[in-house]
């Protein structure tokens, strides 16, 4: 019975952590994959060389000093949003 009792503690507390909201509140810097031009990422084209990644916390802390040529590769089936095949 206290190996059961032992289990199930260690269960609540794992799933405890993955359940937790993702944090928000007193970041210095976000940056998000889906936003990186802070409209969404209707300001960029699939192929574009990106030159800045917008900080998204309000504190002005951008990505604008890129080195190597990081491209967007829009979203979709297959790469660059064209279906395989």
């Amino acid at each position: 019975m206290k190996i059961l009792a032992f289990f199930l503690l260690i269960v609540g507390l794992v799933s405890g952590a993955f359940a937790a909201p993702p944090v928000t509140a007193g970041l210095k810097l976000q940056f998000d994959s889906s936003n990186i031009d802070s409209l969404g990422n209707t300001g960029l084209l699939d192929g574009q060389t990106v030159t800045a990644w917008q900080d998204l916390s309000g504190n002005g802390f951008h990505l604008d000093t890129l080195k190597g040529t990081p491209t967007y590769i829009q979203p979709g089936p297959g790469f660059g949003g064209q279906g395989q095949g």
